[in-house]
């Protein structure tokens, strides 16, 4: 007889008690619809962002870490999402996102790799929330005697052209393209 128990009747107690045995990793995918839940309730809560990511410690331990990335994902989409359907983006709402990528570890490379069509609509958002983007100096335009090309930075540009399109789809009465 084996000595591990197998799934089906139990030896001992008959056909009216069963063995269920899972496998440690369909053990540690059961946390996670919960940590998907309380991820997303923490980025909407008031709760401090860390107070809310140390309550949720126990949860990201207990599944894959590629798991972990992807339900880290699928929350923010889903934070941004539900913060950018009025085409603002609040100082607070930013403050809130910023530390919970922080401390989720999604720097700008993977938001840029896995999120790359929030990134206009950010833009937008917080345009029409009356705070204009700062360029760092070493990316601003420059034209100088020496060389009288004007050189722009593609991102600056691209962004520059999502903000003019979108205050004039405004000014004309029409829904910003998304």
């Amino acid at each position: 007889m084996d000595s591990e128990p197998q799934n089906g009747p139990h030896p001992e107690f008959g056909p009216d008690f069963e063995f269920v045995v899972e496998s440690p990793l369909l053990q540690r995918e059961r946390h996670a619809p919960r940590y998907r839940e309380e991820l997303q309730e923490a980025l909407r809560s008031a709760v401090p962002a860390a107070e809310a990511f140390a309550r949720l410690q126990p949860l990201r331990t207990a599944l894959r870490p590629e798991r972990v990335r992807e339900l880290d994902l699928q929350a923010v989409r889903s934070y941004l999402d539900h913060a950018l359907e009025d085409d603002l983006l609040s100082l607070e709402e930013e403050e809130r996102l910023d530390a919970f990528l922080h401390m989720l570890g999604i720097d700008h490379g993977t938001f840029h790799q896995h999120l790359p069509e929030y990134v206009p609509r950010l833009l937008v958002a917080r345009i029409n929330d009356g705070r204009l983007p700062t360029v760092p100096r070493e990316q601003a335009a420059l034209l100088t005697p020496s060389s009288p090309t004007l050189k722009l930075d593609p991102a600056a540009v691209a962004a520059v052209g999502a903000c003019i399109t979108a205050a004039a789809q405004r000014y004309l009465g029409r829904e910003p393209a998304r």
